[in-house]
């Protein structure tokens, strides 16, 4: 083997490792440039209807009334899926990839195959449910009127894989614990349209100016009202 063909190797051979490095810093530098610019829409009304946004440090969650302008969850969940569901005041509605959401309740419980299956968009996307008491702590809070509420909840319901009877499907035995259970749903996770990004695609639609791109929790965060 020719100097020639050694030294083409080896730049083959660094650029491969590198790509994925570049990459990673290329999606980084565009999340917070891009999170950083506020999209149309403003902060919702001084009274309303209260939405929910609630992360656990990397993921972003919708926290909605039970029932609301007409909306009543219970005719989408059955509130005996889980432990504490009929005394609920609140639901909390996370999407994401499913293999990734099932199994990564802590970010120490991140899997490089189950997190590479999610980032290429491979499995199918689930919807976590999670019954809550009032009082709840650490949410920040926007106001809907009932027609922006609506045009929310039907980013949601889109994603819901529903059966002939307009009823959630569950993944029985699946949840973090006996107060929650993920549910089938539609749609493909990637590195555009993370969980975090349809939470600001909800908000969006509902008339909220958030940051016109939202794949990290802390850039939609910072575009909200305070807890």
């Amino acid at each position: 083997m020719n100097l020639l063909s050694r030294s083409f190797i080896r730049r083959t051979t660094l650029t491969i490792i590198a790509a994925p490095f570049v990459a990673v810093v290329l999606w980084l530098a565009a999340a917070f440039a891009l999170g950083l610019v506020r999209g149309p829409g403003d902060l919702g009304a001084a009274e309303g209807i209260p939405v929910g946004i609630v992360s656990n440090g990397y993921h972003v969650s919708l926290v909605l009334p039970v029932v609301a302008a007409g909306v009543d969850w219970r005719n989408r969940f059955d509130p005996a899926d889980t432990m504490n569901g009929a005394a609920a005041d609140w639901l909390l509605l996370g999407w994401g990839d499913r293999d990734f959401y099932m199994q990564t309740r802590r970010l120490i419980d991140v899997r490089p195959g189950v997190l590479f299956g999610a980032l290429l968009g491979l499995g199918e996307t689930t919807v976590q449910v999670a019954w809550l008491p009032g009082g709840i702590q650490g949410v920040r809070f926007v106001r809907l009127s009932p027609e922006r509420y609506r045009a929310l909840v039907r980013v949601v319901d889109n994603r819901l894989m529903l059966d002939a009877s307009g009823r959630a499907q569950a993944y029985a035995g699946t949840g973090y614990g006996p107060f929650d259970l993920f549910y089938r749903a539609h749609g493909r996770y990637s590195p555009v349209y993370t969980c975090n990004e349809w939470v600001a695609d909800a908000l969006r639609a509902a008339g909220i100016a958030v940051p016109v791109w939202a794949p990290l929790p802390q850039t939609l965060l910072w575009s909200l009202p305070p807890a």
